[in-house]
């Protein structure tokens, strides 16, 4: 949950200036889908991962084509946690 976590996680979907090839504001949901595929172990830290207590709160709502008011929501949202 929330207060027992270390992380927490969250997706911004943007896509401002795309021009010629838009899709970035779909990277947050792809990136959860194809986590269920992760090795939960590292080497490098030498720790598994359900060892780290993390939250995903999911993505932001930001509005289409408006930069300005998405950094301020942005902003907002990253104050709370």
């Amino acid at each position: 949950n929330f207060e027992e976590s270390c992380v927490v996680l969250y997706g911004m979907p943007m896509e401002w200036t795309a021009s010629y090839r838009p899709g970035s504001r779909f990277g947050p949901a792809r990136i959860r889908e194809v986590s269920i595929g992760l090795e939960e172990y590292s080497p490098y830290l030498d720790r598994e991962l359900d060892e780290v207590k993390y939250f995903d709160a999911g993505d932001i709502p930001l509005p289409f084509g408006n930069p300005q008011r998405s950094l301020d929501l942005i902003e907002e949202f990253v104050k709370k946690v």
